[in-house]
Order: C-alpha cells, then sequence, then structure tokens
C-alpha cells in the first residue's frame, strides 16, 4: 500500500491494533501515478476572505512523497488507521500573524474499489482563529470544526488558519499597518499633550492624559514583542524600541504626576 500525504513523518500504522512497519524511504508519486501529480495542487485559502490565492514562494512545490508499507490482509473486515503528524506550511508576508496552510489529499481514494463516510474533526489551538477551506465545514465550538460526507469529495482538504491576536485592523492588519499604527499610538500622548491638555483642565484633562500613556505603553508592549522584523533584527531593532517607549511613557507619566503634586501644593 501507498500512502500518499504532504511532509509525512513520524507515522505510525496499525492493523487491527497492531503495528504495521513502516518505509523510512519516501517514494515519488509522479513516477507511479502521474495523473494523480498533475491533478493535485497545493491550494491557498485566505482565512480573512475564504478566497484563494498564490502560493507564497518559498511554498512552491510541485512534487507529493509518499510511505510504502505491506499489508497481509485475510478475508473479511479488517480496520486500518495511519496516524502522523503533518508540517504545516507557513505563510509569513501576508498579514501580521502567520497563516498556516494544510493540504490533505482525498483524490487518491479515486483508486479504491470502495469509499464511503468520511468524517472530518479540526481542534484549532485558541477560540480566536479563523479558518477557510476548500471543503464545507461546520463550527460545532469555540475551537471545533466538522464536516461529515457519505461519499468521496469532489476537492482534497485545503485548510488555512490564522490567530487574530493583534489583528486590530482585521484584514488589513499587514506588518506596515502595525508599523504606522504604532507610530500615531505611540505620538498620541504627545498630540493630546501639546494640542489639547490646556482645553481639557482639571481632574478628567489629568487622567486622560495618563490614560493615553498607558493605552499607548501597553500597545507598544503588545505590537513591539511579535515578530514585526525576521530574525534577528526583530530582537537587535524591536527589544531596544519597547524599552525606549516604555521608558518614555513612564517618563511622561511620573512628570505629570509631578506636576500635579506641585499645583495642589501652590493652591493649598
Amino acid at each position: 500500500m501507498l500512502f500518499i500525504s504532504d511532509f509525512v513523518k513520524g507515522g505510525q500504522v496499525t492493523l487491527d491494533g497492531e503495528a504495521i512497519p513502516v518505509s523510512s524511504e519516501k517514494v515519488s508519486v509522479s513516477s507511479l501515478y502521474p495523473a494523480l501529480e498533475k491533478s493535485s495542487k497545493f491550494i491557498w485559502y485566505d482565512p480573512w476572505t475564504g478566497k484563494t490565492y498564490p502560493l507564497p514562494e518559498n511554498m512552491r512545490r510541485d512534487k507529493f512523497d509518499a510511505v510504502p508499507f505491506t499489508l497481509k490482509l485475510s478475508p473479511g473486515h479488517h480496520e486500518l488507521k495511519v496516524v502522523f503528524e503533518n508540517t504545516l506550511g507557513l505563510d509569513q508576508d501576508r498579514y501580521l500573524n502567520p497563516v498556516f496552510h494544510l493540504t490533505y489529499l482525498l483524490q487518491p481514494a479515486k483508486y479504491w474499489a470502495y469509499f464511503k463516510n468520511l468524517q472530518i474533526s479540526i481542534t484549532l489551538p485558541h477560540s480566536n482563529y479563523r479558518l477557510a477551506g476548500s471543503l464545507p465545514l461546520k463550527r460545532t465550538g469555540a475551537r471545533t470544526w466538522t464536516a461529515n460526507f457519505s461519499k468521496l469529495p469532489e476537492k482534497d482538504l485545503h485548510l488555512s488558519v490564522i490567530s487574530t491576536s493583534g489583528m486590530w485592523l482585521g484584514p488589513y492588519t499587514t506588518k506596515f499597518t502595525i508599523w504606522l499604527l504604532l507610530v500615531i499610538v505611540i505620538f498620541l500622548p504627545v498630540f493630546y499633550k501639546r494640542f489639547l491638555a490646556a482645553r481639557i483642565s482639571g481632574t478628567f484633562g489629568f487622567g486622560l492624559g495618563i490614560m493615553l500613556r498607558i493605552l499607548a505603553a501597553w500597545f507598544a508592549w503588545d505590537t513591539l514583542t511579535r515578530g514585526l522584523l525576521p530574525a534577528p533584527f526583530n530582537g537587535l531593532v524591536q527589544i531596544p524600541l519597547l524599552v525606549a517607549a516604555l521608558l518614555m511613557f513612564l517618563y511622561g507619566i511620573v512628570k505629570d504626576i509631578y506636576s500635579l503634586i506641585r499645583t495642589s501644593s501652590r493652591i493649598g
């Protein structure tokens, strides 16, 4: 038997509960099933729009690997179970957070003499993940998606997922737009201090200035602790920038509190 899958590793095969030896050598599908090789493609879906988009350059492949193993089947019903880890495709350029991709080939089942009842169950790491794919999936929980098919679907299974954490601008949250938003948020307390603080006097104005600095500090922390730049520049640039921003906000808060105390002392 030939088990075809994308980036197969750590596979384990059992027949009726007993382990089956698996070859450590992969074989090329094109040499055995040229027609299948031509019809099977890696298709990436955008988790935000649900539409397909061109494969990232670092993920372009035109070959599928397969793992052979031998089965000795006696007449009757048997249970064959294949478990393996699948290395996900990764696109780190489309959005702020990476898009993870999985392709699972279903069309090789066309070569089977019989096919019935396909069940798909997907559990995502967190409820804030978005998912898009080639087959209709139903959300059955905060992190789970399922689908049931009585016959073989016409398409292979292609899935793309992305975490929405920090995606403040939704599908427009790219690394460029988040840098731009970071600059705006960082200078927001400065803008308030220079142009608006004098018009909003009293405790409310003082509290608003403090809250803007706290908000900017939190946003800087949330943003600059992400991989906005490729390694090692994320550590060499982002961390010093984060420290400088936090010190600037802390200095501003201390300065405002000190000014308020001095003003209160004069009034008293």
